[in-house]
């Protein structure tokens, strides 16, 4: 049996709202969404975690962030539509800005909502697909990620954006409550 997540009230109603208003959307609208998300993977089995502190006010600098992202750069032109969740990396004032100037269509899902994200379904399946893979060292380790990662079929990755209207589905099925997805 699959563990189920928390979702506290105010985020089932946020669910329940999210999906009623996109459910009914087609597949070429899903089609351009770009989803978003981030995993860690660790080699050695390590948990991979590093705690950074800094003085309140300090700013990080500025040499640890990438300029260079872009649609153009991704071949995306300017129709498409960018998810992300209300991680506080995507909520930074910095992060907000930029998207503001750079990102035509945004998408916002709900907090507490990875079952309204197919790109967790690939986290899950690069996971089980290096599993068993040793690595002795970091350039190994990201060889087997890259060689996982274009293992996954184009199918695979049309399947779970078709799965958008089911989930959605599902959300307001459980009135908001997490789902098998």
């Amino acid at each position: 049996m699959r563990k189920k997540f928390f979702v506290n009230k105010v985020n089932r109603e946020k669910r329940l709202e999210f999906a009623k208003t996109y459910q009914n959307k087609d597949r070429e609208f899903w089609n351009k969404v770009i989803f978003s998300d981030e995993s860690k993977f660790n080699i050695f089995g390590s948990d991979g975690r590093r705690t950074v502190w800094r003085k309140k006010k300090l700013r990080t600098p500025a040499k640890s962030f990438s300029t260079d992202v872009s649609a153009e750069k991704l071949g995306l032109g300017g129709d498409f539509v960018f998810q992300q969740d209300n991680d506080p990396k995507h909520t930074a004032y910095n992060t907000k800005n930029w998207l503001l100037y750079n990102v035509p269509g945004q998408l916002h899902t709900p907090p507490q909502s990875p079952d309204m994200n197919p790109i967790e379904h690939l986290w899950r399946i690069l996971e089980n697909s290096i599993r068993g893979r040793q690595a002795s060292n970091l350039a190994e380790f990201i060889d087997i990620l890259q060689k996982a990662w274009e293992e996954i079929s184009p199918a695979m990755t049309k399947n779970l954006v078709d799965s958008m209207p089911r989930r959605l589905q599902a959300v307001i099925d459980a009135k908001g409550f997490p789902t098998k997805y």
